[in-house]
């Protein structure tokens, strides 16, 4: 505050840069920071952290531009500006002046409407690019159902979920949801050679992520090897190993249903397919459908953020995309995997919980954790001293 004559206050103006900054679209700071092997994939850009590594445990949200590291190294924010201070172990004013030059010392209002003007056609133009991409990813999720097969006693996957601790006994037909590629192809976008390159084509897993009004938008692939210590393909490309499972198409609030039970009022969701399945067959709860919520961030919907948020698990209750129970649903139980940063999981956890609490009043819901640095397959598939261990 500055101290005028008469008793009068003044503030310094806002700096106008504080708002170009947050106008600036996520990829175009990843490119002007020059922050290398992002992959942009279902409104996510993801690679390795900048502080510990790794491969993919980096991700940026394209749409509400927070980020965060799944590892517990510190690294997570609300927007450009604080990434690029972390990025670049800068002070606020100079990442400003990192990202939009030096504070200018007066404002042209007519400046200032040609660059609102600018950045609402690249926000059109980014918003008509991802409903295209959106679009296409589709009609690819449904192509590769239509060439799948179902079978409910299909080999080769009852044989994969064998591997992972499910007995055929307890597995008497194949979820109708998951059906068998012979030859699915592997595509990764690789991007010193600025193309999409076939890795790898073989047997794969195909599940359908229904959304909420009952249409499958997306599929869940699952590469197979049943000669893997896991049954999963072990993809390697110019020493890079990839992950098996990929998403096509429009996941957002949608789940891949394993079961069906007529008059049924609890819902058990878990990531996996293979986490949620050994659920299954446990049979916690009589009346109980189980559904696989594909990943985290799709189960947990957008978060709050901000000083003191990242790990509180408050939604965003503005998200329409975010995954809500259906209405006949009374109890909703999520079931946590431990195998990644533990305090992330529980917030995104408690978000989902959270949301559906808000927006179905009156439901009960229910947070349970198989207890160590393991998820709930862990159990069927590993020794039990390696159990014991963690």
């Amino acid at each position: 505050m500055l101290a005028v004559p008469g008793g009068l206050a003044m503030s310094r103006a806002r700096d106008p840069r504080i708002d170009q900054a947050k106008d600036m679209t996520v990829q175009a700071v990843v490119q002007k920071l020059r922050m290398p092997n992002l992959v942009e994939n279902s409104g996510w850009l993801s690679g390795p952290c900048f502080e510990c590594g790794g491969t993919d445990r980096f991700n940026i949200n394209v749409d509400d531009k927070g980020y965060f590291c799944r590892h517990q190294c510190g690294v997570g924010g609300s927007d450009m500006i604080s990434l690029t201070q972390e990025y670049l172990k800068l002070s606020f004013p100079d990442a400003l002046t990192a990202l939009c030059g030096d504070r200018p010392s007066s404002v042209d209002p007519e400046l200032q409407r040609k660059r609102q003007e600018n950045q609402k056609r690249l926000a059109d133009e980014a918003e008509r690019n991802k409903n295209k991409y959106r679009d296409d990813a589709i009609k690819s999720a449904r192509r590769i159902w239509r060439q799948s097969e179902y079978h409910p006693q299909h080999p080769m996957l009852l044989q994969y979920f064998e591997i992972r601790g499910i007995a055929r006994a307890l597995l008497p037909d194949l979820p109708k949801s998951l059906r068998f590629h012979p030859n699915l192809r592997y595509a990764e976008w690789i991007k010193d050679r600025n193309a999409w390159l076939t890795l790898h084509e073989g047997p794969a897993m195909v599940a359908a992520v229904v959304a909420p009004d009952g249409v499958g938008r997306a599929v869940h692939r699952t590469w197979l090897d049943l000669d893997q210590p896991m049954g999963k393909a072990k993809i390697e490309f110019e020493g890079k190993v990839f992950d098996a499972k990929k998403v096509i198409g429009s996941k957002k609030g949608g789940a891949v249903p394993l079961s069906f039970a007529d008059g049924a009022k609890t819902l058990v969701m878990a990531e996996g397919i293979e986490t949620t399945m050994t659920a299954m067959i446990a049979r916690p709860f009589p009346d109980a459908v189980f559904w696989a919520g594909v990943d985290l961030g799709n189960m947990s919907g957008k978060m709050q953020r901000g000083k003191g948020l990242k790990y509180a698990g408050l939604p965003k209750l503005d998200d329409a995309e975010a995954f809500v129970p259906p209405e006949w649903v009374s109890r909703l139980v999520f079931v946590q995997d431990g195998d990644s940063d533990p305090r992330m999981t529980r917030a995104k956890c408690l978000s989902g919980l959270r949301r559906a609490q808000a927006k179905r009043p009156g439901i009960e819901t229910l947070l349970v954790h198989p207890g160590g640095d393991f998820d709930l397959n862990d159990i069927l598939t590993r020794q039990p001293e390696q159990l014991a261990a963690d």
